[in-house]
């Protein structure tokens, strides 16, 4: 049976995905917005005023997100490869063998 755990590899790319995908969303989308601006008619505009809502939004949390699981992938990589358990499943960090 396939272990639960988080692997500390998969947690850091998905960090940086989501970071270069938020570096992305700030630098493409004015490109295309600023496109979109030519229309004059109010249905467009509606549109333009809520697709620039949601790209803020996600120019305010996918960065700090990202930025958040590549951390989180550092730490669990530290802790994996620092942290023994012993018999009595309680974590040791520094301690390789747990007879000692």
């Amino acid at each position: 049976m396939k272990s639960s755990r988080l692997r500390p590899g998969v947690v850091i790319r998905w960090g940086i995905v989501i970071s270069v995908g938020g570096a992305l969303l700030i630098v493409l989308v004015p490109m295309f917005a600023y496109q979109m601006y030519a229309t004059p008619n109010g249905v467009d505009q509606g549109l333009i005023a809520v697709i620039q809502t949601l790209v803020s939004v996600a120019n305010i949390v996918l960065p700090p997100l990202g930025a958040a699981l590549i951390g989180a992938g550092l730490v669990i990589l530290y802790i994996e490869k620092n942290a023994t358990r012993d018999r009595e499943h309680s974590f040791q960090l520094g301690r390789r063998d747990a007879s000692q």
